[in-house]
C-alpha cells in the first residue's frame, strides 16, 4: 500500500520502471481510496506473484494528477507439489520410483536438492501410543511427556530415503520442474500396517501414505497417485 495525496481516489493508471530482462509483464491494477481520519488516501496494488524483489520507482495517474510513488516488493517462497498427495504400497525396504511436478510459484529462485529424507508413522499408531502413556505406571521420577516421546520413539517407521534422479537444481520463480524419484522406504516397517509421512522440500510439501505389503504376496512394489 502507498499513502497518497488525500484529495486523490478512484481507478488508478499504475506505470513502474521494469529491470531490462524482467519476466513479468506491465501491467498492474491499482485503486486509490480515503483512510479515515489520517487525511490521506491509500493505494491497493496488485502486482504479478512473481514480481523480483527489490525497489520500484514510478508514477500513479488519478484523473487529471500524476504523482510518483516508489514500491518495496518483499521476497516470497512458495512451492507447490503436484499431486499433492501420494499412495503407494510396497514390501519393507523396497524401492519405488515416483514422478512428480513441483511448480515455483514465489518471486525467487530455490534451489531443488538431490536427496532428502522423512520420517514414517504408523496411521493408528499414535492412538495406541497415547493409551499406552494414559494408562502406564510411572517409575519414580518419570514424567509421563518422556514416556510418550519414548513410545512414539519406538513407534516409529524409520525415514524413508528419497534420491532425486531428474529436476534437481535451480528453479526460477513461475517455473515448474518435473521431479523423478526413488524412493526407498525403511527396512522396519511392518507388514500390513499404513504409515504416513510428509516430504518437504523447501516449502513444497508432499503427504506420503504407505501401506505396507508382505514379502509372499507382493515381490514389486506398486504405486497408485491420488
Amino acid at each position: 500500500m502507498v499513502k497518497l495525496d488525500p484529495r486523490l481516489s478512484g481507478d488508478v493508471r499504475l506505470s513502474l520502471e521494469l529491470p531490462r530482462g524482467s519476466r513479468v509483464g506491465d501491467v498492474f491494477t491499482a485503486r486509490a481510496a480515503p483512510v479515515r481520519g489520517l487525511g490521506l488516501t491509500r493505494l491497493r496494488l496488485r502486482v504479478p506473484k512473481t514480481m523480483a524483489p527489490g525497489t520500484y520507482r514510478g508514477s500513479a495517474e488519478i484523473g487529471e494528477t500524476r504523482q510518483p510513488i516508489v514500491v518495496e516488493i518483499q521476497p516470497e517462497r512458495q512451492l507447490r507439489f503436484f499431486p499433492s498427495r501420494t499412495s503407494i504400497e510396497a514390501e519393507a525396504g523396497a524401492s519405488v520410483d515416483l514422478t512428480l511436478a513441483l511448480a515455483n510459484l514465489g518471486n525467487v529462485a530455490v534451489e531443488v536438492p538431490e536427496s532428502s529424507a522423512f520420517g514414517l508413522f504408523p496411521v493408528k499408531g499414535m492412538d495406541e501410543v497415547i493409551s499406552r502413556v494414559i494408562e502406564a505406571r510411572l517409575e519414580r521420577g518419570e514424567r509421563r511427556i518422556d514416556r510418550f516421546l519414548d513410545e512414539l520413539a519406538e513407534s516409529h517407521g524409520g525415514n524413508a530415503r528419497v534420491r532425486i534422479r531428474r529436476g534437481s537444481g535451480r528453479l526460477e520463480p513461475g517455473d515448474v520442474h518435473d521431479l523423478e524419484l526413488t524412493l526407498r522406504l525403511p527396512a522396519k516397517l511392518v507388514s500390513g500396517r499404513l504409515y504416513r509421512g510428509l516430504l518437504s522440500l523447501d516449502y513444497a510439501k508432499q503427504r506420503v501414505e504407505v501401506r505396507v505389503l508382505e514379502k509372499s504376496k507382493q515381490k514389486s512394489a506398486r504405486r497408485r497417485k491420488q
